[in-house]
């Protein structure tokens, strides 16, 4: 049904153009007065429909990018090779011609055929080393299992032809405008495309789930689909956390795929893994969802009777270490971070952290504050008045928690205890001796009710003099390399108009030339399509300086640690950044303006709780 509705968008888009050229030549023969002026307007719009249908119809048919993720060979992973075959004949379908792994809890497998599926082309499979990380064996086959079902049962025969389809209506609809009547029955058509064909997919699932049940028996089926969540969860805090420490110091964690396998086997993780494992699974899916809910899959595995499990080997990875290695060296070719070992990047990561910190609150606090002096300040019950703006308790929880860092960046700086890696932190501060040394439990008192008497008593305990200055000089604070950029979005009204650049480290605001300015103004007049165009010229011209002319430096830089929140309206294209010194960024934007990537699905990443919409 699909593959019907793709056929018919192609027959509707020649009809339409068919119609308006018909309409042309009517025109002209009506014999009114008005006809050679109305024929022109006719055929000038005629011929701006059909190139707008044609760019996106050829565009839909580019080059795809390499696969991603890095192949093994059999003679690499004979256990992995021999597990697929072995699968592959019991469900009577030929094997993957290429085994990639990738960085993803997921596992799919794909076609490159030709003449909508008839003619058979090379298959991949795609393994994530999470689940191959955190799954048992008889689990991890019932995940291969269930991707081999979808070639058994020609899912993939169609998947590339559909997948083109959604890319060309979506590419006929921006072609068009999405305020035009056309874009706007190009976007509706969309949808209904990828309802029709995303209801399909969810039946193909139920349809592939068979084969695990059958060939890994329905208890390792469910078990392996109950563990996705806790991976899910553990893999995003393990990439948002962990992954990236270093980079603003020019290291990398070597070992990084080890991490996550030691990650896994923290006693404090696994708890939180198992409230996971063990919370109500999603019940309900929307219309465009390409899956079905957990909750049915699961059951429908509970509901078969049980079985003897097959006998698996202990491990589809032969030569974990190497296999990981390999791998890691794969996702940072071309890169030029450091490698070092996780403890040595914890150390410097959050000794340059706390540096930072100190910096900002010394910053706040004022050129002759101490630690004395601003325990003392803030040792009451009401609003500091340091960050405008924010209700007292959000106030004093962040000065509160800033404090902390400026001491533990004095007992970094003096050589009595330094930050090791924890998986529960991302790091914890150790004295050395290696006894945790935790502040929080004295800070408490002082943030909630502004008792100071707990932070003085632990200070003396670490012999930390109270009359230490909080304020640093600049160049002894850690500076962060001029990062790549993540996404971008052109414009948005950052006072001045600005391209907004995502970086690993922050946003910034590129400023508008004085000329672009004016060319946008007039583009706005000219019509919604010319003012995307024109904001696509910009987003070009920005991406296309060299790194080092965006001075992150500059007040149109903000780290992410210095965003307390940004509150988001979901409606009016508005965002107001408020920033831990106190001031406040309103942003508004236009949403027909151009972006390269998701720059705000990457901020929402980054802010995670302190992202709100409204």
């Amino acid at each position: 049904m699909a593959v019907g509705l793709l056929v018919g968008f192609y027959v509707l888009a020649v009809a339409v153009v068919g119609a308006l050229a018909t309409g042309a030549v009517l025109l002209a023969r009506s014999g009114l007065d008005a006809s050679a002026t109305g024929s022109v307007v006719v055929i000038l719009f005629t011929l701006g429909v059909t190139v707008a249908l044609g760019r996106a119809l050829l565009l839909s048919r580019g080059t795809v990018g390499p696969p991603p993720g890095m192949a093994v060979s059999e003679t690499e992973q004979p256990a992995l090779w021999q597990e697929v075959r072995t699968l592959a004949g019991e469900i009577q379908t030929r094997a993957p011609d290429e085994i990639r792994l990738i960085a993803e809890v997921n596992a799919a497998v794909s076609e490159d055929n030709r003449f909508l599926g008839l003619v058979p082309g090379r298959r991949r499979m795609y393994v994530g080393i999470p689940l191959l990380l955190g799954l048992s064996p008889l689990e991890m086959r019932s995940i291969l299992a269930h991707e081999l079902g979808h070639y058994s049962a020609r899912h993939t025969a169609l998947g590339p032809v559909t997948y083109r389809g959604m890319m060309a209506i979506g590419r006929v609809a921006r072609e068009l405008g999405h305020t035009s009547v056309l874009g706007r029955a190009a976007g509706l058509y969309g949808r209904l495309y990828v309802a029709v064909s995303h209801s399909v997919s969810r039946r193909q699932e139920l349809e592939a789930d068979a084969f695990s049940a059958r060939l890994a028996g329905p208890e390792a089926a469910a078990s392996a689909f109950r563990m996705l969540p806790p991976l899910d969860v553990a893999w995003d805090r393990f990439t948002s956390e962990y992954a990236g420490l270093g980079e603003d110091l020019g290291m990398r964690a070597q070992g990084l795929l080890e991490g996550f396998a030691a990650m896994l086997e923290d006693p404090d993780v696994l708890m939180r893994l198992v409230g996971v494992a063990d919370a109500k699974l999603p019940d309900t899916v929307s219309i465009y969802d390409t899956h079905p809910p957990l909750a049915e899959r699961v059951a429908r595995f509970d509901a078969l009777p049980a079985q003897t499990p097959p006998t698996t080997p202990g491990s589809f990875l032969v030569s974990v270490p190497e296999t990981l290695a390999s791998f890691e060296e794969s996702l940072f070719e071309g890169s030029d971070l450091r490698p070092a070992t996780w403890s040595e990047v914890a150390a410097a990561s959050g000794a340059a952290r706390a540096r930072r910190n100190r910096h900002v609150l010394g910053g706040l606090a004022g050129s002759e504050s101490t630690l004395e002096s601003f325990t003392t300040r803030i040792s009451h019950r009401g609003p500091v008045g340091l960050l405008q703006g924010y209700p007292t308790e959000d106030e004093r929880g962040i000065l509160t928690a800033l404090l902390g860092e400026a001491i533990a960046d004095v007992l970094v700086q003096r050589g009595s205890a330094h930050f090791a890696l924890d998986w529960a932190g991302p790091a914890k501060l150790i004295d050395a001796d290696g006894t945790r040394i935790d502040l929080s439990e004295s800070l408490r008192p002082l943030a909630e009710s502004g008792d100071g008497g707990p932070l003085r008593a632990h200070l003396q305990e670490l012999e930390v003099d109270i009359a230490e200055p909080l304020p640093i000089a600049e160049e002894e604070v850690p500076q962060r390399p001029r990062p790549p950029i993540l996404g971008a979005f052109s414009t948005v009204w950052a006072s001045p108009w600005s391209v907004l650049l995502v970086t690993p480290d922050g946003m910034l605001f590129a400023p508008l030339t004085r000329q672009e300015r004016l060319t946008l103004y007039v583009r706005t007049l000219a019509g919604p399509g010319s003012l995307t165009r024109g904001s696509e010229l910009v987003l070009e011209r920005v991406l296309a300086a060299p790194l080092g002319e965006l001075d992150t430096d500059s007040p149109l830089f903000h780290a992410w640690d210095a965003i307390a929140r940004a509150e988001v309206s979901g409606t009016s294209g508005k965002v107001v950044l408020h920033l831990t010194n106190g001031q406040r960024r309103r942003l508004t934007f236009n949403k027909l303006s151009a972006t390269a990537g998701e720059p705000w699905a990457v901020v929402a990443r980054h802010l995670g709780e302190r992202w709100i919409v409204r």
